[in-house]
């Protein structure tokens, strides 16, 4: 059965699998998590608090820029139009590789949320 697309895969970091992972999860002395919702994880999965450290992860501003209103506009239009092309939702994942292709060979790096 395939997931829905808008639902965010969940981590796996925290619910480590197999005898050796598992051991190697539990007997790190230091564990950095790059979100709380994966530290709220770490910590649920019996670590202990000192071995764990939020490590967010940072964006270089110096080549990353949100999008101006226009850029933001044209990606919904793009997405819309491709969506059509396909005969698909806006949240396909074909759509969006199709964006991000798009945005890699663009000239300046944008970043979306």
């Amino acid at each position: 059965m395939q997931r829905p697309v808008d639902r965010k895969p969940r981590p796996l970091v925290a619910s480590a699998q197999g005898p050796l992972s598992r051991w190697a999860f539990k007997s790190a002395r230091l564990v950095l998590p790059v979100s709380p919702n994966l530290e709220r994880r770490c910590e649920e999965a019996g670590l202990e608090a000192s071995a764990i450290r939020l490590t967010p992860n940072g964006v270089d501003t110096n080549r990353f820029r949100p999008p101006t209103a226009d850029e933001s506009a044209a990606c919904v239009e793009f997405l819309s139009e491709q969506g059509t092309r396909y005969g698909v939702m806006a949240n396909d994942p074909r759509v969006w590789a199709d964006l991000a292709h798009t945005l890699f060979n663009a000239k300046d790096f944008i970043y979306l949320n």
